[in-house]
């Protein structure tokens, strides 16, 4: 019996020594590409790695959500909440200095430091498709979409909503600018570059479907409330955005 101590106690350190370099190298490592940042699993981005991206600013939402392009992908980062004016801008080239997160839906950078280097011409968008958006491919990256428009929607401030016609399939694109006044674009074929996010940013743990799941199983109308005054609904379910 002590021997068997004496055995576990040696291959457990041999076990630390084999270790330690692998952490020591986790926590020296560095990351210069946003495809990496990209990459990561939700335990790597939630351990914080140190990340420095170089590449141009593509979307400003808020100091919350600002997305930032190399030559490899796109990524996001958030800064401390500081004033609209002062925050970059689209196509400030920019060095962004943060440690990795893990978002709603993919890896991302938390808190940033930010250099900003000068200004740069935007990247050419990604050809997508309409599969493309709706299974999240190039979720948060900047995309082009070609379509026919069958409405525009003026929204608060400079913002129009446009619902696109991808073939049988429409999607809706929120353009920070406001309708052509000089022009009508309702049927007309048109080109929208920007950066694809929508409702797909979300995540639902196992154990919630499976207990809704268990709910709807035993429920002889499917989870639904009956009511005395029936009446048919349609119901236009939203498609991806851009």
């Amino acid at each position: 019996m002590q021997c068997d101590v004496k055995l576990f106690s040696r291959f457990a350190s041999l076990l630390l020594l084999l270790l330690a370099p692998v952490l020591a190298a986790a926590e020296d490592r560095v990351i210069t590409r946003a495809i990496d940042v990209r990459s990561l699993s939700v335990a790597e981005a939630d351990s914080g790695i140190e990340a420095r991206i170089r590449g141009v600013i593509v979307y400003v939402e808020s100091p919350s959500g600002l997305f930032v392009q190399d030559e490899t992908a796109t990524t996001f980062f958030r800064t401390t909440e500081i004033p609209a004016a002062k925050l970059p801008k689209v196509g400030d080239e920019v060095e962004v200095r943060a440690k990795t997160r893990m978002g709603l839906y993919l890896p991302g950078l938390d808190y940033a430091a930010i250099t900003v280097l000068g200004r740069k011409p935007l990247p050419p968008g990604i050809p997508a498709t309409y599969d493309d958006l709706y299974f999240g491919r190039y979720h948060y990256s900047r995309v082009a979409v070609e379509g026919i428009v069958r409405s525009l929607s003026p929204q608060e401030g400079k913002t129009t909503r446009v619902r696109l016609a991808l073939g049988s399939r429409v999607l809706e694109a929120l353009v920070d600018l406001p309708p052509p006044a000089d022009r009508n674009l309702v049927d007309q074929r048109v080109r929208i570059t920007g950066l694809a996010a929508g409702f797909i940013n979300m995540r639902v743990s196992g154990a919630a479907v499976a207990s809704r799941v268990a709910q709807i199983a035993g429920d002889g109308h499917l989870g639904a409330a009956p009511v005395s005054d029936a009446r048919r609904v349609i119901i236009d379910y939203g498609g991806p955005n851009v």
